[in-house]
């Protein structure tokens, strides 16, 4: 799983979208909260959230998203 994360994110950080960056640290996120890592997790989240700068409507469907990289309460 890690390695096809690493291809994720390399694709990412070399394609010409910042989104794909975010999105990119988000599904790490959610791959390190399996393993119990959440403050890790958390952190990539907002790593991801930083990248994004507008507010258009893609924007803020990924900002969105983020929302279920959140551990239940």
């Amino acid at each position: 799983m890690a390695s096809a994360v690493d291809r994720l994110e390399w694709a990412a950080a070399n394609g010409d979208d910042p989104l794909y960056v975010a999105q990119a640290k988000i599904t790490r996120c959610r791959v390190l909260m399996y393993f119990d890592a959440t403050d890790l997790g958390l952190s990539l989240v907002e790593q991801g959230l930083d990248v994004i700068e507008g507010s258009t409507e893609d924007d803020l469907a990924v900002r969105g998203y983020h929302r279920g990289s959140w551990p239940a309460t």
